[in-house]
């Protein structure tokens, strides 16, 4: 179910301090980036934030889930990705804290993934 019009402006409103967010489809959903990196997604009207393990235990803490889906053999969890407390809709500073954490998570695995990367290539 794609984010309905109205939400992805919302977010777009939402996301605005942090600079131009793109929204493009992925699997079924939008992703949005920020600089080339994909830090949130949405899958029908519900957002998922990046996390790295510094930032999971607050979307623990706040009793929200990873990101999950089922194939024909198994239910498949994505820790990487966890669901927005709705309360942070509330308090837009707060939604900006909680963003700006996601943002960081997600240059974090990209800076990760790309030293992985370069290190693997031959001299």
């Amino acid at each position: 179910m794609a984010a309905s019009p109205q939400f992805k402006a919302y977010l777009a409103e939402l996301f605005e301090p942090l600079g131009p967010v793109a929204f493009k489809h992925l699997f079924g959903g939008e992703g949005l980036s920020l600089g080339g990196v994909t830090f949130a997604f949405i899958m029908g009207q519900t957002l998922y934030l990046r996390v790295d393990d510094k930032t999971r235990p607050a979307f623990e803490d706040a009793g929200m889930e990873p990101f999950s889906y089922a194939t024909k053999k198994r239910h498949v969890m994505v820790r990487s990705f966890y669901a927005t407390p709705e309360d942070l809709y509330d308090d837009a500073d707060e939604f900006r804290d909680w963003a700006r954490a996601a943002l960081a998570a997600a240059q974090g695995a990209a800076r990760a993934k790309a030293a992985k990367k370069s290190s693997r290539r031959p001299r």
